[in-house]
């Protein structure tokens, strides 16, 4: 799309009363340019092509964020079960479940979440690198939900 120059801003007459501003010559002149219905179609869907651009890349970043932590997550439990660490033989699930709601209480749900998914990431690093396949699967899928409910927004 091409810019335009911007045209200043009228000055303010000197001693005058005050917003009393000058108006230019080519203020004066000023003469709106009508526009044919062809034209304004053309230039509205110019403009929502543009906005459906900026939504699509900012749905890709949000579901390649969403399809990586959701392969952290799955794969952090697999991790954990492999190393021979099972939750339910210990008290250890008495004790995440205390410590996620306590951090529930004290940050609130958004940094807890946060929390949680930073450590699933650390939990499933070494996943990710051995299985590249899978990662790039979950975070295609991602993405894909994410245009999703770009194209597909819930009814208000």
């Amino acid at each position: 799309m091409p810019k335009k120059a911007l045209r200043d801003f009228p000055r303010e007459v000197p001693h005058g009363p005050w917003p009393t501003l000058q108006v230019t010559p080519e203020d004066r002149s000023y003469v709106p340019v009508s526009e044919s219905s062809l034209g304004q179609c053309w230039r509205l869907i110019r403009a929502s092509l543009d906005l459906l651009a900026l939504d699509m890349g900012l749905a890709t970043g949000k579901g390649a964020i969403l399809g990586l932590f959701s392969f952290a997550v799955v794969f952090s439990f697999v991790t954990l079960y492999a190393r021979g660490f099972c939750w339910w033989v210990g008290w250890h699930w008495a004790i995440g479940i205390g410590g996620l709601a306590l951090l529930l209480v004290l940050i609130g749900i958004d940094l807890t979440l946060v929390v949680v998914a930073a450590i699933t990431f650390v939990l499933s690093l070494g996943a990710m690198l051995t299985h590249p396949t899978l990662l790039l699967l979950f975070i295609g899928c991602g993405v894909i939900i994410r245009y999703i409910i770009e194209f597909f927004p819930r009814r208000a």
